[in-house]
């Protein structure tokens, strides 16, 4: 069995790293521990006004998205929502796989040169496939 305490004070405080303000006091939400070094409020609204006043549903005085209060949904459990789906199965399944695998392409006489002889062509616009360390003319 798992008991849970809860240690409560009546301060709020902002806490930055969920952009929340969390209650004063260390268990379950609307908890958020024990506050150091920050501004300490008397009441949520006044927290969510004094640091989130930016946000639409505190303007409207809703504080939605402002606090950590546990809002009335199904707490979570352990178990799916929906059963998981089964993997399908073929009617006749055999051990062989369906299609062979393909060969990685090999040349049957490999060389050290390139296949292509280099182009004695006039130059072009077209960027070379293969470029070399000189320039093929002195600089204008």
């Amino acid at each position: 069995t798992t008991t849970t305490t809860t240690t409560t004070t009546t301060a709020w405080w902002i806490d930055w790293s969920i952009s929340k303000c969390v209650q004063n006091c260390v268990g379950p939400a609307p908890c958020g521990g024990e506050g150091q070094w920050v501004p300490f409020h008397n009441s949520m609204q006044t927290c969510c006004k004094s640091h989130l006043s930016w946000m639409t549903s505190v303007k409207r005085k809703t504080y939605e998205g402002c606090h950590i209060i546990p809002d009335g949904t199904v707490a979570p459990t352990n178990a799916p929502t929906s059963p998981p789906t089964q993997a399908p199965v073929t009617n006749s399944p055999t051990d062989l796989p369906t299609h062979l695998p393909t060969k990685a392409p090999v040349t049957k006489s490999p060389t050290n040169s390139p296949t292509n002889p280099a182009s004695t062509s006039a130059p072009s616009d077209i960027p070379s496939t293969s470029p070399t360390k000189a320039p093929t003319s002195p600089p204008t």
